[in-house]
Formats: C-alpha cells, structure tokens, sequence
C-alpha cells in the first residue's frame, strides 16, 4: 500500500475519498443500511403486501382497533368530534370505532347513524383477515328519492362492478366513471391510474379531483384487495380515498356502497377469498361514515339468499352478478341520496 501510494498519491487520494464518500451515503443518505436493504428483498412478497409507508404520516394513526369481542347488541358510531380535534378512539359496546374526519363547511340538515349487528365470530388463522364479529348496515338517514338529474355533478369510482353500474344502468348518461377490472385500493396508494370511462383514457384520480367539481362521489371498491394486507390495511386506504377527495372537493357527500358477498361454490375459507374476509372489510369501510359527508350503503340483501350467500341464479363466477341485475343497485342508488337543503 505504501509503494502504491509513492508511485501514485492522487490516484489514493481519490480511492480514499470515494471511499468515505459511500461510507457517508449508506448510513446517512437514505437513512438505510445495506442489510436492511438486503432484508427487505429477502421479505417473502405476501409480507410486502402490508407495506403501508406510502400513505402520508397523518394518516398513520393506529385508530383502528384490533379488538372485536362478540357482542349480542346492535352498536352506533360515535358522534364525531370537531374538524380541529386530535382523532381518538371511543369504545361503544367493547367494540371501538374510529371518529372519522371531515373537512366540508355545509352539512345536511340531519346526522345519520351507521349501525353494525353483532354476533360471535370464528377463529381466524390468516395473516390476510380475521372475523369482524359484526355486520355492517346502510347508514340510517332520511334519504330522498331523485331521479337521474341528481347525478350531473356525481363521480363513480372503483373495480370491474362498479364498471357493471357504468355498462348496465343509465347512470353513465349522467355522471363520471373512473373504475377498471382489477382496480384496487393497494394499487391507488402506489401511484395508479384509472380508466376514465367517458373519455376513455387513463388518469390520475386525485389530479381529477383537483381539476373538476363534483358534488357526490359513489365508491365501491376492494375485492381486489383481498390478498392484500388486512381489513386494518383496507380501512386505512379507504380512509387515504375519502381523505383526498375531501381535501378537493367542497361540501362533498361521499357514498361507500359496500362489496358483495361470494356465492356458496366461491366462498372457500382456506383462502383469502370467502364472505368473512369481504365483511371485515365492509366494516372497515362503514366505520368511516359519519352520517353527515360520508355514508354507508349495504347492497347485499339486494342480491344475496337467506344465508348470506350471492345467489348462484344471477352469477358465473361467483363474484359478479348478470349485467340485468345492476337495475337493482340503481334503483337503491336513487332511492337513497342526500339532498341538501
């Protein structure tokens, strides 16, 4: 070393230098260490799936919580707190619902209430979902019936059925549809695009937001999502949806219509696919209604039997229903809407 250095001390120098300089930038560049580097892509990928570091530090809040105890009673969501209040948990019936934000100025002249029935639910061993112990209802409120003029100013957004209310009903005369097959919540939080179905061409939804008005806004959406993290996972990137088109839109009513149940062919327990994982998720979703800006809407006994199950009659796959079946959904749809006074 001490020859090389004789012969040539700047070409040292500069070894040194870089040296240093890659020493400097493992540990205070990215704030990463080569072997955490190495053992995140050594994390199997099903583990990857609960990655949720892309959505913003305020919405990172644990206010979900992980304890469903089996309860006979029919419980309410919490009266929500003030727009400028830390979010915390209240704990009605030993089941706590988180008070969901809202950042609108007008409200509809009476507050709605999102109930959950209550039963014992099963033991759960998937790191994908466990039993919510509870079902959650269409949110009680007054709701008006309107015809099709109601949805000028309304966008739909979500997956392959909400693309069956866009290709079956004559609600896409009227509004917006931003939904494609195999659309997701996980997918959103990373940065993807949507279809938008009446230009025909992909776009980013919250630049969509930003740059059109809309005074209703109807998601559905997550099945898709089923194999993707857990029902607490889901309900944090549902609420990142809500979260964004509240910040873009003025005086908003979101509607959440929730996800249908799996035939009793397609319900298979020793997977993520079955009607347990997809009501978690439902009761993640409806915990975000507050029965002012954001309302829940249950469409399953509109096309499920006495158990539960989606009618075999009006499905192929057992997820999807016959495009004449999306009448019913539209109906519902123009039976309960917020009319502001």
């Amino acid at each position: 070393m001490w020859k090389l250095w004789k012969r040539c001390p700047f070409l040292c120098c500069i070894l040194i230098l870089f040296f240093l300089l890659c020493i400097a930038g493992l540990q205070k560049g990215d704030g990463l260490k080569k072997e955490d580097v190495v053992a995140y892509i050594d994390t199997p990928l099903w583990e990857r799936a609960f990655d949720i570091t892309l959505i913003e530090s305020s919405q990172m809040d644990d206010i979900y919580s992980s304890d469903n105890e089996p309860n006979t009673s029919v419980i309410e969501t919490p009266t929500p707190v003030p727009p400028t209040a830390t979010p915390c948990e209240q704990k009605p019936a030993a089941t706590k619902v988180p008070t969901p934000s809202s950042i609108c100025t007008s409200e509809p002249p009476k507050k709605g209430i999102t109930r959950f029935e209550t039963y014992t639910p099963k033991k759960i061993n998937s790191p994908y979902y466990s039993d919510a112990g509870m079902t959650a209802l269409t949110t009680d409120y007054e709701y008006q019936k309107v015809d099709n003029s109601y949805f000028k100013d309304a966008a739909f957004i979500g997956d392959s059925r909400m693309l069956g209310i866009h290709d079956y009903t004559s609600l896409k005369d009227q509004a917006d549809f931003f939904c494609e097959s195999g659309f997701s919540l996980f997918q959103w939080t990373r940065g993807a695009k949507v279809t938008w179905k009446n230009k025909d061409q992909k776009v980013d939804l919250e630049n969509i937001m930003k740059n059109n008005h809309y005074k209703k806004v109807y998601i559905t959406i997550g099945m898709n999502d089923l194999g993707y993290g857990n029902e607490k996972n889901h309900g944090k990137w549902m609420k990142q949806l809500v979260d964004m088109i509240q910040r873009n839109q003025k005086d908003v009513i979101i509607y959440l219509i929730g996800n249908l149940h799996m035939s009793k062919n397609r319900n298979n327990l020793n997977t993520e696919f079955n009607n347990i994982n997809v009501n978690a998720r439902n009761v993640e979703t409806a915990k975000l209604a507050d029965g002012k800006h954001i309302f829940y809407f249950n469409i399953n006994p509109l096309y499920t039997d006495k158990d539960g199950f989606l009618k075999a009659d009006i499905t192929t796959d057992g997820c999807h229903v016959y495009g004449y079946c999306y009448e019913k959904i539209e109906k519902f749809l123009k039976k309960h809407a917020v009319v502001l006074k």
